[in-house]
């Protein structure tokens, strides 16, 4: 099928590709002008928001107003057509040269992917990616970010930013992308891959609006030996504190508000990470009591074999020899 990329970006890949090897702190970059422009108004036109963000809530279950569609190919006509783009060798060979990873693999099943919907209040804090698809067990290799919202005001955040590690509290250096129109952000997935998305912070009055991206996740079948992991879901690092937040500062009702927020949400964290700790502890406990219980079934069968074996030896020794083994040692 046609192209669905700007031709600037098919000239270019090499210049891309210069910038996401080298790029900190970790490998990105960011494409400006990435689909076609009036594929991308498309996109927008066809985009399926929802109609009521409050209703929402994360995958720890807590209220969370963002909307992500995986069924693509259920969606309207434009999501067809960059699905079916996406699948193509064109496209698959673009995402290599540009990345230098080869073999990459496209995910019908978009896994965490498709459209995404950030309304006010919602946003990520630093995590890197799951690891393995959960069907086909391949390494996950990229993530494709193609922001869909106009007109998006910096002040009202969602950018998503880029860190060197976010849990060194003092040291962590971070870059940040603002989610343009028609901009692909397209960053690696590895142990490293620290990235987190500014909660959304919409004036009342619009709160009607959202922050729109349709995200692609692509695969390999292996990956570098240094890059392997065991098999894990997204790890999340709660943030700190505002840096206004510092010694000196007479703190306003703005502060507590902050901080009381951060405290209840390292606390929420925490009590999810002990539930998961219980519920995993639990798990073990009766894999255990199933492994001691094979042990004593299995013992018992080859108690009870032995014991047979050894009485059948035993009269055999005595009928060929009665007098010098059988009688001295009371064999059964």
């Amino acid at each position: 099928m046609p192209s669905l990329i700007n031709d600037h970006v098919l000239a270019t890949a090499d210049h891309y590709r210069q910038a996401f090897s080298t790029a900190k702190p970790f490998k990105h970059v960011v494409i400006d002008g990435f689909l076609k422009t009036e594929f991308a108004e498309s996109l927008l036109v066809k985009f399926p928001t929802v109609s009521d963000p409050t209703k929402l809530v994360s995958e720890f279950g807590t209220p969370n107003p963002k909307s992500a569609r995986s069924d693509v190919r259920g969606l309207a006509k434009p999501f067809v057509q960059i699905d079916t783009y996406i699948q193509s060798v064109d496209f698959l060979k673009l995402m290599s040269d540009i990345t230098g990873i080869a073999d990459l693999c496209y995910d019908p099943w978009y896994y965490g992917a498709g459209t995404h919907e950030n309304f006010h209040g919602a946003g990520l804090d630093a995590h890197y990616d799951f690891n393995i698809h959960p069907q086909t067990a391949y390494h996950r290799r990229l993530n494709a970010i193609i922001y869909l919202n106009k007109d998006w005001n910096p002040d009202w955040r969602g950018e998503i930013s880029f860190h060197a590690d976010p849990w060194d509290l003092d040291g962590d250096v971070i870059t940040s992308v603002h989610p343009s129109f028609n901009r692909c952000v397209i960053f690696e997935t590895t142990e490293n891959s620290w990235h987190s998305v500014g909660v959304v912070n919409l004036p009342t009055a619009l709160r009607h609006l959202s922050r729109k991206s349709f995200t692609i996740y692509l695969y390999t079948k292996t990956r570098p030996d240094n890059e392997i992991a065991v098999e894990h879901g997204t790890v999340y690092v709660p943030p700190p504190l505002p840096s206004h937040i510092r010694e000196g500062r007479t703190l306003n009702a703005d502060d507590m508000v902050a901080i009381n927020t951060n405290i209840h949400r390292r606390h929420q964290f925490l009590k999810i990470m002990y539930q998961k700790e219980y519920r995993l502890l639990s798990e073990i406990q009766s894999l255990k009591q199933q492994l001691s219980m094979q042990n004593q079934t299995y013992t018992k069968i080859t108690g009870s074999f032995l014991y047979r074996a050894i009485t059948k030896t035993l009269k055999l020794i005595r009928r060929f020899f009665p007098l010098k083994i059988g009688r001295q040692h009371n064999f059964p």
